[in-house]
């Protein structure tokens, strides 16, 4: 086909041209404001913010739901969740404000403030410093993991910071062979390794009387007292591991072992310490009721968001699950969650004194 001469190519160029500013007379508004009106409309349109409002809707479902764990087993597991919970709405109420919807990222930042509220007693100011000369009870409870191949990190750990009253957790047969150097810092043992999670062990540099070992909330599911001598008097001791709520059954197990908190630590002196992985939080409807009735306190206010597991993520999504609980004539003075010793459980190091 022939090429069109150039001056043909120009006058169409021109044509085209000419159309254009004609069609673009005719516009009843003109172009720099209708992009200026339509950029907001674009914005409103923004598919991430609606991605981030729609998301919004399971941390805000599980604030109101954790309002109500009454009602059902599964809502005390949205107990657990405050920092989670409160993290996500503040995160996704930032994201909405300048992608202008205010009134939903203000709704986002009130339900926040449910969550928020549970955790201020953490960051309440913390227990006095004590004179040098007020004896305490230096505690440490580990939960190893059943298939912790690396019980030797634990025994290092224990021996740098050489608490008096060892709790372990998950205490298998296998561990029981690897960690026999206990023995000569911790010469007073009580242990009952089993071959599943739910084997313990209470190791201590003073000795042990009146010690037991009793099922707690399921027959598999053991549980061990004592009592103990030590600088702040004489203090009974539990240590405990109830199961996990992964099914209606479980959890009936756990909420039954702290409904017998109260009668576990009747016949022990009125200084009591309780070392457990209870699987839940202080925030569980069923550990609170267990704590008040039997007289006992969690002593994690003041010392901050601890959480201690799973230990592989960073500690604003682990889950404070790991727990030295007191009697309400004792104070912890000290609380900090020790190293990666091979466990999905970090470690908890806790001095007690009598108030």
């Amino acid at each position: 086909m022939p090429k069109s001469p150039p001056r043909v190519n120009r006058c169409v160029d021109l044509l085209d041209l000419a159309l254009v500013n004609e069609a673009s007379s005719r516009c009843t508004m003109p172009m720099d404001r209708a992009l200026t009106t339509a950029a907001p409309a674009a914005v409103r349109r923004n598919p991430f913010a609606g991605s981030v409002g729609l998301l919004a809707i399971a941390p805000a479902a599980a604030v109101l739901l954790a309002e109500l764990p009454d009602l059902h087993w599964t809502l005390d597991l949205a107990r657990h969740f405050p920092l989670h919970s409160a993290l996500a709405l503040v995160l996704a109420a930032l994201v909405l404000l300048p992608a202008r919807h205010p009134r939903l990222a203000r709704i986002l930042l009130l339900l926040a403030l449910l969550p928020a509220a549970r955790l201020l007693p953490l960051w309440s100011p913390g227990p006095p410093l004590l004179p040098a000369n007020v004896p305490v009870l230096r505690t440490a409870m580990v939960n190893l993991l059943a298939s912790n191949r690396t019980p030797e990190r634990v025994a290092a750990w224990l021996e740098a910071t050489d608490p008096d009253v060892v709790a372990l957790l998950e205490f298998t047969p296998a561990h029981e062979r690897a960690l026999l150097r206990l023995r000569s810092r911790w010469p007073h043992a009580v242990t009952k390794p089993v071959a599943s999670p739910f084997g313990i062990a209470l190791f201590s540099k003073l000795p042990l009387r009146d010690t037991e070992v009793r099922p707690m909330g399921a027959s598999y599911a053991f549980a061990i007292t004592a009592t103990v001598t030590t600088a702040i008097g004489d203090v009974g001791v539990l240590a405990m591991h109830p199961p996990p709520p992964v099914s209606k059954e479980r959890a009936g197990e756990r909420d039954l072992a702290f409904s017998q908190l109260a009668s576990a630590i009747a016949s022990l002196p009125a200084h009591r310490v309780v070392l457990t992985d209870c699987n839940a939080t202080r925030w569980s409807r069923p550990f609170r009721n267990g704590l008040a009735a039997a007289g006992l306190d969690d002593g994690c206010s003041g010392h901050g968001y601890q959480g201690s597991w799973p230990s592989s993520l960073p500690w604003f999504l682990r889950v404070p699950i790991d727990h030295v609980l007191v009697s309400r004539d004792l104070a912890v003075h000290r609380r900090e969650l020790g190293p990666d010793v091979g466990s999905d459980h970090l470690p908890v190091l806790a001095e007690v004194h009598v108030r």
